[in-house]
């Protein structure tokens, strides 16, 4: 989560998308606290940024989704991200990606890799690490920690 007051910057810690309580909605932001957003003063905004599990897409790449959500006053959101493979760690595997600019209040972003792209390394878990970033009225850029999405196992081809 993202937060500007008009004045100030706030991010949230992060909740990794692997840990057990990471789905459960009792652990979700509070509906009221985003639309608190709305009523703060002229330039204020929260946004929230849900980052999906990687899935097989064809034979040849696998595909992960972001979800951001930004109330109150602002003028673009967007979100960044790379793919990341675990070997005996978590390695980025692409640069990041940045995902189209917007300044409707919902944005769903897929993010692609293409398997052929960085090397085999048989049957890994892969995820995808994303940040979600807003621009305010007043031209302050805001950005979020870096969330991780739930890894899940693929054999790149």
């Amino acid at each position: 989560m993202s937060e500007y007051d008009g004045r100030h910057a706030f991010t949230s810690p992060v909740l990794d998308a692997s840990e057990p309580g990471a789905s459960d909605p009792k652990n979700w932001l509070p509906a009221g606290l985003i639309n608190t957003a709305v009523g703060r003063a002229t330039g204020s905004f929260v946004c929230t940024l849900w980052v999906g599990e990687v899935k097989a897409h064809g034979l040849h790449d696998v595909i992960a989704g972001t979800h951001q959500t930004c109330t109150g006053s602002f003028r673009t959101q967007w979100t960044q991200a790379q793919f990341a493979s675990e070997r005996g760690g978590w390695h980025r595997i692409t640069d990041s990606i940045i995902g189209e600019k917007v300044s409707h209040q919902i944005n769903d972003t897929t993010f692609t890799v293409g398997c052929r792209t960085h090397p085999k390394y048989g049957r890994q878990n892969y995820r995808l690490e994303g940040r979600g970033y807003a621009i305010a009225t007043n031209g302050v850029e805001v950005k979020g920690f870096l969330q991780y999405g739930k890894p899940s196992k693929w054999t790149c081809m």
